[in-house]
Protein backbone atom coordinates (compact mmCIF):
# COMPACT_ATOMS: atom_id res chain seq x y z
CA UNK A 1 0.00 0.00 0.00
CA UNK A 2 1.00 3.67 -0.28
CA UNK A 3 1.31 4.00 3.50
CA UNK A 4 3.70 1.05 3.60
CA UNK A 5 5.70 2.41 0.67
CA UNK A 6 6.22 5.90 2.08
CA UNK A 7 6.11 5.33 5.85
CA UNK A 8 6.52 1.60 6.43
CA UNK A 9 3.24 1.18 8.29
CA UNK A 10 -0.45 0.45 7.57
CA UNK A 11 -2.82 3.36 6.97
CA UNK A 12 -4.47 2.78 10.36
CA UNK A 13 -1.19 3.63 12.09
CA UNK A 14 -0.46 6.89 10.26
CA UNK A 15 -0.19 10.13 12.22
CA UNK A 16 -2.08 13.25 11.16
CA UNK A 17 0.98 14.70 9.42
CA UNK A 18 1.73 11.44 7.63
CA UNK A 19 -1.86 11.16 6.42
CA UNK A 20 -1.80 14.72 5.11
CA UNK A 21 1.52 14.17 3.33
CA UNK A 22 0.28 10.95 1.75
CA UNK A 23 -2.89 12.69 0.52
CA UNK A 24 -0.69 15.36 -1.05
CA UNK A 25 1.61 12.86 -2.80
CA UNK A 26 -1.13 10.68 -4.30
CA UNK A 27 -2.59 13.68 -6.16
CA UNK A 28 0.52 13.69 -8.39
CA UNK A 29 3.17 11.15 -7.31
CA UNK A 30 5.88 12.34 -9.67
CA UNK A 31 5.19 16.05 -9.16
CA UNK A 32 5.23 15.72 -5.37
CA UNK A 33 8.00 13.14 -5.05
CA UNK A 34 9.56 13.67 -1.58
CA UNK A 35 12.97 12.83 -3.01
CA UNK A 36 13.01 15.34 -5.87
CA UNK A 37 10.26 17.90 -5.18
CA UNK A 38 10.34 18.61 -1.44
CA UNK A 39 9.36 22.28 -1.81
CA UNK A 40 6.30 21.49 -3.89
CA UNK A 41 5.32 18.64 -1.59
CA UNK A 42 5.57 20.79 1.55
CA UNK A 43 3.40 23.47 -0.06
CA UNK A 44 0.84 20.82 -1.00
CA UNK A 45 1.07 19.31 2.47
CA UNK A 46 0.13 22.67 4.00
CA UNK A 47 -2.72 22.99 1.50
CA UNK A 48 -4.11 19.62 2.60
CA UNK A 49 -3.93 20.53 6.28
CA UNK A 50 -5.71 23.84 5.60
CA UNK A 51 -8.38 21.91 3.72
CA UNK A 52 -8.89 19.57 6.66
CA UNK A 53 -9.37 22.58 8.93
CA UNK A 54 -11.92 24.09 6.52
CA UNK A 55 -13.81 20.78 6.41
CA UNK A 56 -13.94 20.75 10.20
CA UNK A 57 -12.05 17.48 10.44
CA UNK A 58 -9.25 18.96 12.56
CA UNK A 59 -8.77 22.18 14.48
CA UNK A 60 -6.41 24.99 13.58
CA UNK A 61 -4.34 24.12 16.64
CA UNK A 62 -4.00 20.50 15.49
CA UNK A 63 -2.91 21.64 12.04
CA UNK A 64 -0.33 23.98 13.54
CA UNK A 65 1.02 21.25 15.83
CA UNK A 66 1.43 18.73 12.99
CA UNK A 67 5.09 18.31 12.12
CA UNK A 68 6.19 17.57 8.57
CA UNK A 69 6.89 13.79 8.55
CA UNK A 70 9.98 11.79 7.72
CA UNK A 71 9.77 9.46 4.74
CA UNK A 72 11.29 6.10 4.01
CA UNK A 73 13.91 5.90 1.32
CA UNK A 74 12.52 7.34 -1.88
CA UNK A 75 13.31 4.14 -3.78
CA UNK A 76 10.81 2.20 -1.69
CA UNK A 77 8.11 4.82 -2.26
CA UNK A 78 8.72 4.92 -6.00
CA UNK A 79 8.43 1.16 -6.23
CA UNK A 80 4.83 1.47 -5.13
CA UNK A 81 3.96 3.34 -8.34
CA UNK A 82 6.41 1.60 -10.64
CA UNK A 83 5.30 -0.72 -13.41
CA UNK A 84 1.52 -0.91 -13.86
CA UNK A 85 0.59 0.05 -10.28
CA UNK A 86 0.49 3.77 -10.98
CA UNK A 87 -1.92 3.29 -13.87
CA UNK A 88 -4.34 1.38 -11.64
CA UNK A 89 -4.24 4.08 -8.97
CA UNK A 90 -4.80 6.89 -11.47
CA UNK A 91 -7.71 5.06 -13.09
CA UNK A 92 -9.40 4.67 -9.70
CA UNK A 93 -8.90 8.36 -8.94
CA UNK A 94 -10.41 9.38 -12.30
CA UNK A 95 -13.44 7.22 -11.58
CA UNK A 96 -13.86 8.84 -8.17
CA UNK A 97 -13.98 12.22 -9.88
CA UNK A 98 -16.63 10.89 -12.27
CA UNK A 99 -18.60 9.72 -9.25
CA UNK A 100 -18.72 13.24 -7.88
CA UNK A 101 -15.71 13.48 -5.59
CA UNK A 102 -13.90 16.79 -5.88
CA UNK A 103 -10.19 17.43 -6.17
CA UNK A 104 -10.28 18.77 -2.62
CA UNK A 105 -11.84 15.50 -1.45
CA UNK A 106 -9.05 13.51 -3.06
CA UNK A 107 -6.35 15.83 -1.80
CA UNK A 108 -7.55 15.67 1.79
CA UNK A 109 -7.85 11.87 1.57
CA UNK A 110 -9.04 9.66 4.40
CA UNK A 111 -10.62 7.14 2.05
CA UNK A 112 -10.65 3.36 2.19
CA UNK A 113 -11.20 2.08 -1.33
CA UNK A 114 -11.80 -1.51 -2.38
CA UNK A 115 -10.97 -1.96 -6.06
CA UNK A 116 -12.15 -4.55 -8.57
CA UNK A 117 -8.67 -5.62 -9.68
CA UNK A 118 -7.83 -9.30 -9.39
CA UNK A 119 -4.25 -10.02 -8.36
CA UNK A 120 -3.93 -13.16 -10.47
CA UNK A 121 -5.48 -11.55 -13.56
CA UNK A 122 -3.34 -8.41 -13.22
CA UNK A 123 -0.16 -10.48 -12.97
CA UNK A 124 -1.32 -12.43 -16.02
CA UNK A 125 -1.79 -9.22 -18.01
CA UNK A 126 1.72 -8.01 -17.20
CA UNK A 127 3.28 -11.36 -18.03
CA UNK A 128 1.29 -11.79 -21.25
CA UNK A 129 2.51 -8.45 -22.58
CA UNK A 130 6.05 -9.21 -21.49
CA UNK A 131 5.88 -12.60 -23.21
CA UNK A 132 5.11 -10.89 -26.52
CA UNK A 133 8.76 -9.87 -26.64
CA UNK A 134 8.01 -6.38 -27.98
CA UNK A 135 6.79 -4.43 -24.94
CA UNK A 136 10.05 -2.50 -24.62
CA UNK A 137 10.25 -1.40 -28.25
CA UNK A 138 10.67 2.36 -28.66
CA UNK A 139 7.40 4.20 -29.25
CA UNK A 140 5.24 1.07 -28.98
CA UNK A 141 2.15 1.30 -26.79
CA UNK A 142 0.34 -1.85 -25.69
CA UNK A 143 -2.94 -1.51 -23.86
CA UNK A 144 -5.19 -4.13 -22.25
CA UNK A 145 -8.42 -3.94 -20.29
CA UNK A 146 -10.36 -6.93 -18.97
CA UNK A 147 -13.85 -6.80 -17.44
CA UNK A 148 -16.35 -9.18 -15.92
CA UNK A 149 -19.25 -9.24 -18.34
CA UNK A 150 -22.08 -9.39 -15.80
CA UNK A 151 -20.87 -6.73 -13.35
CA UNK A 152 -18.51 -4.51 -15.37
CA UNK A 153 -15.73 -5.04 -12.80
CA UNK A 154 -12.33 -4.33 -14.32
CA UNK A 155 -10.18 -7.24 -13.19
CA UNK A 156 -6.99 -6.25 -15.01
CA UNK A 157 -5.49 -3.29 -16.86
CA UNK A 158 -2.19 -2.90 -18.64
CA UNK A 159 -1.46 0.79 -19.04
CA UNK A 160 2.20 0.61 -19.95
CA UNK A 161 5.56 -0.74 -18.88
CA UNK A 162 6.22 1.87 -16.17
CA UNK A 163 3.97 4.62 -14.84
CA UNK A 164 6.96 6.53 -13.48
CA UNK A 165 8.30 6.92 -17.04
CA UNK A 166 5.03 7.65 -18.84
CA UNK A 167 1.83 8.64 -17.05
CA UNK A 168 -0.56 8.27 -20.02
CA UNK A 169 -2.42 4.98 -19.61
CA UNK A 170 -2.62 2.76 -22.68
CA UNK A 171 -5.65 1.06 -21.13
CA UNK A 172 -8.15 3.85 -20.53
CA UNK A 173 -6.57 7.03 -21.93
CA UNK A 174 -4.55 6.25 -25.08
CA UNK A 175 -6.68 5.53 -28.15
CA UNK A 176 -6.20 3.74 -31.46
CA UNK A 177 -8.13 3.33 -34.70
CA UNK A 178 -10.51 0.44 -34.05
CA UNK A 179 -10.22 -1.16 -37.48
CA UNK A 180 -12.41 -4.20 -38.06
CA UNK A 181 -13.24 -4.56 -34.36
CA UNK A 182 -16.09 -2.17 -35.22
CA UNK A 183 -17.75 -4.68 -37.56
CA UNK A 184 -19.77 -6.42 -34.80
CA UNK A 185 -21.70 -3.18 -34.21
CA UNK A 186 -22.69 -3.24 -37.88
CA UNK A 187 -23.72 -6.87 -37.48
CA UNK A 188 -26.03 -6.00 -34.59
CA UNK A 189 -27.59 -3.17 -36.60
CA UNK A 190 -28.04 -5.47 -39.60
CA UNK A 191 -29.71 -8.19 -37.52
CA UNK A 192 -32.10 -5.60 -36.10
CA UNK A 193 -32.89 -4.62 -39.69
CA UNK A 194 -33.83 -8.21 -40.57
CA UNK A 195 -30.62 -9.17 -42.37
CA UNK A 196 -29.50 -12.75 -41.69
CA UNK A 197 -26.12 -14.45 -41.47
CA UNK A 198 -26.89 -16.72 -44.41
CA UNK A 199 -27.73 -13.79 -46.70
CA UNK A 200 -25.51 -13.46 -49.80
CA UNK A 201 -23.22 -10.49 -50.47
CA UNK A 202 -20.70 -9.43 -53.07
CA UNK A 203 -17.21 -9.81 -51.59
CA UNK A 204 -15.40 -8.71 -54.73
CA UNK A 205 -12.38 -6.42 -54.49
CA UNK A 206 -11.84 -3.68 -55.42
CA UNK A 207 -15.30 -2.12 -55.40
CA UNK A 208 -16.66 1.42 -55.45
CA UNK A 209 -19.53 1.69 -52.97
CA UNK A 210 -21.45 4.93 -52.56
CA UNK A 211 -18.55 6.88 -53.91
CA UNK A 212 -15.91 5.15 -51.78
CA UNK A 213 -13.17 3.14 -53.49
CA UNK A 214 -12.65 0.06 -51.32
CA UNK A 215 -10.66 -3.13 -51.29
CA UNK A 216 -10.25 -6.11 -49.04
CA UNK A 217 -7.03 -6.95 -47.24
CA UNK A 218 -4.52 -7.93 -49.90
CA UNK A 219 -7.19 -7.00 -52.47
CA UNK A 220 -8.54 -10.55 -52.20
CA UNK A 221 -11.79 -10.97 -54.12
CA UNK A 222 -14.21 -13.46 -52.54
CA UNK A 223 -17.11 -13.23 -54.99
CA UNK A 224 -20.57 -14.03 -53.60
CA UNK A 225 -20.35 -15.14 -49.97
CA UNK A 226 -22.59 -15.32 -46.93
CA UNK A 227 -22.53 -12.63 -44.26
CA UNK A 228 -21.16 -15.23 -41.86
CA UNK A 229 -18.21 -15.96 -44.14
CA UNK A 230 -17.66 -12.23 -44.62
CA UNK A 231 -17.45 -11.91 -40.84
CA UNK A 232 -15.04 -14.81 -40.47
CA UNK A 233 -12.77 -13.42 -43.20
CA UNK A 234 -13.32 -9.75 -42.26
CA UNK A 235 -14.37 -8.76 -45.79
CA UNK A 236 -14.37 -4.97 -46.04
CA UNK A 237 -16.41 -4.60 -49.20
CA UNK A 238 -19.30 -6.60 -47.77
CA UNK A 239 -19.44 -4.66 -44.53
CA UNK A 240 -19.30 -1.22 -46.12
CA UNK A 241 -22.02 -2.27 -48.56
CA UNK A 242 -24.13 -3.64 -45.72
CA UNK A 243 -23.60 -0.57 -43.52
CA UNK A 244 -24.81 1.65 -46.34
CA UNK A 245 -27.96 -0.42 -46.80
CA UNK A 246 -28.73 -0.65 -43.09
CA UNK A 247 -27.95 3.02 -42.52
CA UNK A 248 -24.69 4.39 -41.17
CA UNK A 249 -26.50 6.24 -38.38
CA UNK A 250 -27.84 2.90 -37.17
CA UNK A 251 -24.32 1.45 -37.12
CA UNK A 252 -23.03 4.42 -35.14
CA UNK A 253 -25.97 4.20 -32.76
CA UNK A 254 -25.37 0.48 -32.30
CA UNK A 255 -21.78 1.13 -31.22
CA UNK A 256 -22.92 3.77 -28.74
CA UNK A 257 -25.58 1.50 -27.28
CA UNK A 258 -22.99 -1.23 -26.81
CA UNK A 259 -20.79 1.13 -24.83
CA UNK A 260 -18.55 3.12 -27.18
CA UNK A 261 -18.68 6.74 -25.92
CA UNK A 262 -20.63 9.07 -28.22
CA UNK A 263 -17.75 11.57 -28.16
CA UNK A 264 -15.16 9.04 -29.35
CA UNK A 265 -12.73 10.64 -31.80
CA UNK A 266 -13.60 9.68 -35.38
CA UNK A 267 -17.01 8.17 -34.58
CA UNK A 268 -18.81 9.48 -37.62
CA UNK A 269 -21.74 8.53 -39.78
CA UNK A 270 -20.36 7.46 -43.15
CA UNK A 271 -20.09 3.98 -44.68
CA UNK A 272 -16.41 3.61 -43.71
CA UNK A 273 -17.25 3.94 -40.01
CA UNK A 274 -17.75 0.17 -40.04
CA UNK A 275 -14.04 -0.21 -40.90
CA UNK A 276 -13.06 1.39 -37.62
CA UNK A 277 -12.32 5.07 -38.27
CA UNK A 278 -13.20 5.73 -34.61
CA UNK A 279 -10.45 5.71 -31.97
CA UNK A 280 -11.66 4.21 -28.66
CA UNK A 281 -9.70 2.99 -25.64
CA UNK A 282 -9.32 -0.64 -24.67
CA UNK A 283 -11.67 -0.02 -21.74
CA UNK A 284 -14.30 1.29 -24.17
CA UNK A 285 -14.04 -1.78 -26.39
CA UNK A 286 -13.87 -4.35 -23.60
CA UNK A 287 -17.01 -2.82 -22.12
CA UNK A 288 -18.80 -2.73 -25.47
CA UNK A 289 -18.05 -6.36 -26.33
CA UNK A 290 -19.09 -7.35 -22.80
CA UNK A 291 -22.57 -6.14 -23.79
CA UNK A 292 -22.75 -8.90 -26.40
CA UNK A 293 -21.37 -11.50 -23.96
CA UNK A 294 -24.00 -10.37 -21.47
CA UNK A 295 -26.69 -11.16 -24.06
CA UNK A 296 -27.46 -7.55 -24.87
CA UNK A 297 -27.34 -6.00 -21.41
CA UNK A 298 -24.92 -3.13 -20.99
CA UNK A 299 -22.99 -2.71 -17.71
CA UNK A 300 -20.49 0.15 -17.54
CA UNK A 301 -16.90 -0.85 -16.63
CA UNK A 302 -15.83 0.11 -13.11
CA UNK A 303 -12.64 -0.15 -11.04
CA UNK A 304 -14.28 0.45 -7.65
CA UNK A 305 -16.21 -1.95 -5.42
CA UNK A 306 -16.49 0.22 -2.34
CA UNK A 307 -15.61 3.69 -1.06
CA UNK A 308 -15.56 4.36 2.67
CA UNK A 309 -14.52 7.43 4.62
CA UNK A 310 -14.38 7.92 8.35
CA UNK A 311 -15.81 4.44 8.90
CA UNK A 312 -18.85 5.17 6.71
CA UNK A 313 -19.43 3.36 3.42
CA UNK A 314 -20.27 6.07 0.89
CA UNK A 315 -20.45 3.89 -2.20
CA UNK A 316 -20.91 0.18 -2.83
CA UNK A 317 -20.96 -1.41 -6.26
CA UNK A 318 -24.41 -2.41 -7.41
CA UNK A 319 -24.22 -3.01 -11.17
CA UNK A 320 -26.87 -1.24 -13.21
CA UNK A 321 -27.83 -3.18 -16.32
CA UNK A 322 -29.31 -1.44 -19.32
CA UNK A 323 -30.88 -3.33 -22.20
CA UNK A 324 -28.90 -2.33 -25.31
CA UNK A 325 -29.94 -5.13 -27.69
CA UNK A 326 -32.60 -7.81 -27.68
CA UNK A 327 -31.28 -11.12 -26.43
CA UNK A 328 -31.71 -12.76 -29.84
CA UNK A 329 -29.68 -10.03 -31.54
CA UNK A 330 -26.80 -10.39 -29.09
CA UNK A 331 -26.93 -14.19 -29.41
CA UNK A 332 -26.60 -13.86 -33.18
CA UNK A 333 -23.55 -11.60 -32.81
CA UNK A 334 -22.05 -14.07 -30.33
CA UNK A 335 -22.51 -16.91 -32.77
CA UNK A 336 -20.86 -15.01 -35.63
CA UNK A 337 -17.90 -13.94 -33.47
CA UNK A 338 -17.40 -17.49 -32.21
CA UNK A 339 -17.01 -18.50 -35.85
CA UNK A 340 -14.32 -15.81 -36.23
CA UNK A 341 -12.42 -17.67 -33.52
CA UNK A 342 -13.00 -21.24 -34.71
CA UNK A 343 -12.90 -20.64 -38.49
CA UNK A 344 -11.41 -17.22 -39.11
CA UNK A 345 -8.88 -14.57 -38.20
CA UNK A 346 -9.25 -15.00 -34.44
CA UNK A 347 -8.15 -18.64 -34.36
CA UNK A 348 -5.38 -17.94 -31.85
CA UNK A 349 -8.07 -17.48 -29.20
CA UNK A 350 -8.93 -21.18 -29.36
CA UNK A 351 -5.79 -21.60 -27.29
CA UNK A 352 -7.69 -20.92 -24.08
CA UNK A 353 -9.49 -24.24 -24.55
CA UNK A 354 -13.00 -22.98 -23.88
CA UNK A 355 -15.79 -21.26 -25.86
CA UNK A 356 -14.69 -17.80 -26.96
CA UNK A 357 -15.83 -15.12 -29.39
CA UNK A 358 -13.93 -12.15 -30.76
CA UNK A 359 -12.79 -9.95 -33.61
CA UNK A 360 -9.44 -8.87 -34.97
CA UNK A 361 -8.82 -5.34 -36.17
CA UNK A 362 -6.13 -3.71 -38.28
CA UNK A 363 -6.00 -0.41 -40.18
CA UNK A 364 -4.89 -0.07 -43.81
CA UNK A 365 -1.89 2.05 -42.85
CA UNK A 366 -1.02 -0.39 -40.04
CA UNK A 367 -1.24 2.31 -37.38
CA UNK A 368 -3.11 0.04 -35.00
CA UNK A 369 -3.80 -3.62 -34.35
CA UNK A 370 -6.49 -5.01 -32.05
CA UNK A 371 -8.03 -8.15 -30.73
CA UNK A 372 -11.20 -7.86 -28.68
CA UNK A 373 -12.60 -11.14 -27.43
CA UNK A 374 -14.70 -12.66 -24.71
CA UNK A 375 -16.04 -15.71 -22.98
CA UNK A 376 -19.45 -15.65 -21.27
CA UNK A 377 -17.71 -14.39 -18.09
CA UNK A 378 -14.88 -12.07 -19.19
CA UNK A 379 -14.32 -9.59 -22.04
CA UNK A 380 -10.81 -8.36 -22.86
CA UNK A 381 -9.47 -5.85 -25.37
CA UNK A 382 -5.83 -5.64 -26.50
CA UNK A 383 -4.47 -2.78 -28.61
CA UNK A 384 -1.10 -2.02 -30.18
CA UNK A 385 -0.24 1.45 -31.50
CA UNK A 386 3.05 3.23 -32.12
CA UNK A 387 4.20 6.85 -31.83
CA UNK A 388 7.22 8.84 -32.92
CA UNK A 389 9.21 11.12 -30.61
CA UNK A 390 6.62 13.90 -31.09
CA UNK A 391 3.69 11.69 -30.16
CA UNK A 392 2.39 11.26 -33.71
CA UNK A 393 0.91 7.91 -34.71
CA UNK A 394 3.19 5.88 -36.96
CA UNK A 395 3.02 2.48 -38.63
CA UNK A 396 3.51 -0.70 -36.63
CA UNK A 397 5.43 -2.13 -39.57
CA UNK A 398 8.67 -3.75 -38.44
CA UNK A 399 7.54 -4.39 -34.87
CA UNK A 400 9.42 -7.39 -33.51
CA UNK A 401 11.61 -7.43 -36.58
CA UNK A 402 8.73 -8.52 -38.82
CA UNK A 403 6.53 -6.84 -41.41
CA UNK A 404 3.00 -5.55 -40.96
CA UNK A 405 1.26 -6.25 -37.65
CA UNK A 406 -2.31 -7.56 -37.67
CA UNK A 407 -4.87 -8.20 -34.98
CA UNK A 408 -4.30 -11.94 -35.30
CA UNK A 409 -0.64 -11.47 -34.41
CA UNK A 410 0.55 -9.89 -31.17
CA UNK A 411 -2.90 -8.70 -29.96
CA UNK A 412 -4.61 -12.09 -30.30
CA UNK A 413 -1.71 -13.95 -28.73
CA UNK A 414 -1.41 -11.51 -25.83
CA UNK A 415 -5.17 -11.95 -25.33
CA UNK A 416 -4.85 -15.74 -25.33
CA UNK A 417 -1.90 -15.82 -22.94
CA UNK A 418 -3.68 -13.43 -20.59
CA UNK A 419 -7.07 -15.14 -20.66
CA UNK A 420 -5.48 -18.53 -20.00
CA UNK A 421 -4.28 -17.15 -16.68
CA UNK A 422 -7.20 -14.87 -15.80
CA UNK A 423 -9.76 -17.64 -16.30
CA UNK A 424 -7.72 -20.49 -14.84
CA UNK A 425 -9.92 -20.66 -11.72
CA UNK A 426 -13.23 -20.06 -13.52
CA UNK A 427 -15.68 -22.69 -14.69
CA UNK A 428 -15.90 -23.37 -18.41
CA UNK A 429 -19.22 -21.98 -19.63
CA UNK A 430 -20.96 -22.18 -22.98
CA UNK A 431 -22.66 -19.24 -24.62
CA UNK A 432 -26.44 -19.48 -24.54
CA UNK A 433 -28.84 -19.32 -27.46
CA UNK A 434 -29.93 -21.21 -30.55
CA UNK A 435 -30.13 -20.25 -34.20
CA UNK A 436 -32.38 -20.73 -37.19
CA UNK A 437 -29.91 -22.74 -39.27
CA UNK A 438 -30.67 -26.21 -37.96
CA UNK A 439 -27.90 -26.51 -35.39
CA UNK A 440 -27.15 -25.30 -31.91
CA UNK A 441 -25.38 -21.96 -31.79
CA UNK A 442 -22.71 -22.99 -29.43
CA UNK A 443 -21.78 -26.55 -30.28
CA UNK A 444 -18.16 -25.70 -29.53
CA UNK A 445 -15.56 -28.12 -30.84
CA UNK A 446 -12.28 -27.67 -29.03
CA UNK A 447 -9.19 -28.11 -31.22
CA UNK A 448 -7.09 -31.12 -30.33
CA UNK A 449 -3.98 -28.93 -30.27
CA UNK A 450 -4.89 -25.30 -29.60
CA UNK A 451 -1.32 -24.08 -30.02
CA UNK A 452 -0.95 -25.42 -33.55
CA UNK A 453 -2.87 -23.91 -36.44
CA UNK A 454 -2.75 -25.07 -40.08
CA UNK A 455 -0.50 -22.84 -42.13
CA UNK A 456 -2.06 -19.93 -43.98
CA UNK A 457 -2.82 -20.18 -47.65
CA UNK A 458 -0.13 -18.70 -49.84
CA UNK A 459 -2.62 -17.46 -52.42
CA UNK A 460 -2.97 -14.05 -50.80
CA UNK A 461 -0.68 -11.07 -51.11
CA UNK A 462 0.30 -7.92 -49.25
CA UNK A 463 -0.25 -9.51 -45.90
CA UNK A 464 -3.43 -11.36 -46.76
CA UNK A 465 -4.22 -14.96 -45.96
CA UNK A 466 -6.18 -15.22 -49.16
CA UNK A 467 -9.44 -17.07 -48.96
CA UNK A 468 -8.54 -19.11 -45.94
CA UNK A 469 -8.64 -16.36 -43.36
CA UNK A 470 -6.19 -18.35 -41.32
CA UNK A 471 -4.03 -16.41 -38.88
CA UNK A 472 -0.30 -16.69 -38.71
CA UNK A 473 1.76 -18.34 -36.01
CA UNK A 474 2.48 -16.42 -32.85
CA UNK A 475 5.19 -13.74 -33.14
CA UNK A 476 8.43 -14.75 -31.50
CA UNK A 477 8.91 -13.92 -27.86
CA UNK A 478 9.45 -15.41 -24.46
CA UNK A 479 7.24 -17.97 -22.79
CA UNK A 480 3.56 -17.15 -22.44
CA UNK A 481 2.07 -15.65 -19.32
CA UNK A 482 1.77 -17.86 -16.31
CA UNK A 483 1.17 -15.49 -13.39
CA UNK A 484 0.34 -17.60 -10.42
CA UNK A 485 -1.14 -20.30 -12.63
CA UNK A 486 0.97 -23.26 -13.62
CA UNK A 487 2.34 -23.95 -17.06
CA UNK A 488 3.69 -21.79 -19.87
CA UNK A 489 3.71 -22.15 -23.64
CA UNK A 490 6.85 -22.37 -25.67
CA UNK A 491 7.71 -19.48 -27.97
CA UNK A 492 6.58 -19.79 -31.57
CA UNK A 493 8.23 -18.67 -34.81
CA UNK A 494 7.57 -15.29 -36.37
CA UNK A 495 4.74 -15.23 -38.89
CA UNK A 496 5.64 -15.38 -42.55
CA UNK A 497 2.17 -15.02 -44.04
CA UNK A 498 -0.07 -12.40 -42.44
CA UNK A 499 -3.80 -12.77 -41.80
CA UNK A 500 -6.60 -10.51 -42.85
CA UNK A 501 -7.50 -7.91 -40.21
Amino acid sequence: TASQAYFGKPASKLTLSESAALAAIIQAPSGFDPDTNQDKLQARYKYVLDGMVQKGWITQAEAKAAKYPKFQKAKSAKNYLAGTNGYLLESVQREMVRRGYSEDDLNVGGFRIVTTFDKNAQAGAVEAVKASGVSDEKGLRIGLTSVKTDTGEVIAMYGGTDYLKNQLSNADQAVGLAGSTFKPFALAAAFEDGIELDSTWDGSSPRTIRGYKLKNEGNVSYGNISLLTATEKSVNTVFVDMAGKVGVEKVKESAIRAGVPANTVGLGADPTTVLGTASPTTMDMAGAYATFANRGERVAPTTIKEIARGGTVEYELSPTKQRAFDTEIADEVNYALQKVVTNGTGYAATGIGRPAAGKTGTTDNNKSAWFVGYTPQVATAVMLVKQDSKGNAISLYGTGGGGSVHGADYPAHIWTDYMSVAMSDMDTEDFQGSNDYGNDYYNYSRPSSPSSKPSSSSSGSSGSSGGSGSPSAKPSGSASASGSASGSASSKPKPTVKPTP
